[in-house]
């Protein structure tokens, strides 16, 4: 490659090199496999492992395809361990071709006017979602791979978060060098972006994979806000994930979509494999099909001034949800959450004792909302009792609180600023508890604090003085 630059320099001729480098590959079909690092580099990555994160032998696979579901636990994940270590230790005589390969462009003087990509054709799966060592399944681990760009005009640094296929490379590199791109190509030129223009990009990209000896036929969408739809045609399965609220593609959504979106999503996914050449821009720069779905629960206790756990699932919602209560006719919002949260807690107004209530979910643009079962608020709130007695002079605190409902009381110490000081109690109590506490705060600076006494019903403060 090196000596490759090197002639073309000398002959000042424009040059195109494409370097493929075998590694991290395995170098046998040996089980369990292993890549083949330098001499030099073995042992660079002893203790490594790879990280465990939610996909890793995933322990709920019931929402996935069947050559998912057939695949066991693994129980013992160590020849995946020192797999990874070795495709680590393969990958730094890469780092090593790459760095001379730029020292060489330096060297020649040629480096600023050269554009240099770094790419990869497809990425992994080691033990994610139970599988142990495979490339061909829809999941972002494997479908989702690295793409780097340097050179003339690009801001250093400068990352886009644009749907980018392998389909854009040929188009991009005719781009920059100034040459036709053909009509039959149905990729587009990264170039604007490469520059940081703001030009209109494609909404939807096109995931398609077979290997039937082990892998199943699928096709896939990918929208630029992250919802992922999978199709597997010969059993007729498919899987929806929305990848800014579940990364590791965890959870398929399906039941949260309704009839309309799945056909719109069909609709356009059997547009974009079926469209050739030029016009795959026109179809894939279309507006996304719409596919926001909102599903939510509530917990707690319906009591004045008790607390209400509202959890949610969404699929393709963005930005914040409102959450608010509505009785007879009037909807008071109590919060905002974003959806990724999955959760938010709201506290139930004294007002609305006696009263029958839903919690509604709203997403910000309307366009996506939930109402819950009617819910009756009690008639009487349940109270708690606080009282604080200090003796500012020798720095003691006692304390005494009742309790009506069992909950988890926590008692604690702050500045008048907010600043957390210290915590004096943190215990769950029963019904109807009469708690009686004396506290030492000889170790607090002289002034005023605050001691705030919380439980799930309850919250009360109390304004201390300790002097010198």
């Amino acid at each position: 490659a090196v000596a490759s630059v090197r002639r073309a320099v000398d002959l000042a001729q424009p040059f195109f090199l494409y370097l493929s480098l075998y590694g991290p590959h395995a170098e046998s079909v040996t089980d369990p496999p292993a890549a083949i690092p330098a001499a030099r580099h073995l042992g660079a990555f002893d203790g490594t492992f790879i990280p465990r994160d939610p996909d890793f032998n995933e322990n709920d696979v019931s929402d996935k395809h069947a050559l998912i579901r057939e695949r066991t636990l693994l129980n013992d994940a160590s020849f995946l361990d020192a797999f990874y270590r070795s495709r680590l230790e393969s990958m730094l005589s890469i780092e090593e071709a790459i760095r001379r390969l730029r020292a060489e462009l330096v060297a020649l003087g040629v480096d600023d006017e050269t554009y240099v990509f770094f790419i990869s054709d497809n990425g992994i799966l080691l033990g994610h979602h139970r599988v142990r060592f495979s490339k061909g399944f829809p999941y972002e681990r494997s479908a989702h791979v690295p793409f780097y760009v340097s050179g003339p005009g690009i801001a250093p640094g400068a990352t886009s978060d644009a749907l980018v296929s392998i389909l854009d490379f040929a188009p991009t590199v005719l781009d920059l060098a100034g040459a036709p791109i053909p009509d039959h190509y149905e990729g587009r030129s990264l170039a604007p972006l490469l520059r940081g223009e703001d030009v209109p990009w494609r909404e939807t990209l096109l995931l398609e994979g077979w290997r039937p000896d082990s892998e199943p036929y699928y096709r896939a969408l990918v929208t630029a806000g992250g919802v992922k739809y999978i199709e597997y045609p010969v059993s007729s399965e498919a899987e929806i994930y929305d990848l800014r609220i579940d990364p590791y593609e965890l959870v398929s959504r399906v039941g949260l979509v309704g009839t309309d979106a799945w056909s719109r999503l069909r609709a356009r996914l059997d547009s974009l494999a079926t469209c050739t050449g030029a016009a795959c821009c026109a179809v894939d720069g279309r507006a996304a099909p719409r596919v926001d779905a909102l599903a939510g629960r509530v917990s707690g206790d319906a009591v004045p001034g008790g607390s209400l756990s509202v959890g949610w699932d969404a699929i393709g919602v963005e930005g914040d949800l409102e959450v608010a209560l509505l009785a007879e006719g009037v909807r008071e919002v109590l919060g905002r959450a974003p959806v990724v949260a999955g959760e938010a807690e709201i506290t139930v107004p004294q007002a609305l004792a006696g009263d029958t209530v839903r919690v509604e979910l709203r997403a910000a643009d309307g366009l996506a909302a939930w109402t819950g079962a009617p819910l009756a608020i009690a008639a009487t709130p349940v109270e708690a009792s606080f009282r604080a007695f200090p003796n500012p002079t020798v720095g003691r605190l006692r304390l005494s609180l009742n309790v009506e409902r069992r909950q988890r009381v926590r008692i604690d110490v702050f500045d008048t600023l907010g600043r957390w000081m210290v915590r004096l109690y943190n215990e769950p109590v029963e019904d109807n508890a009469r708690i009686r506490l004396d506290f030492d705060l000889r170790d607090l600076p002289a002034g005023a604090y605050v001691v705030r006494a919380r439980g799930r019903l309850f919250s009360f403060d109390r304004v201390i003085s300790i002097v010198d």
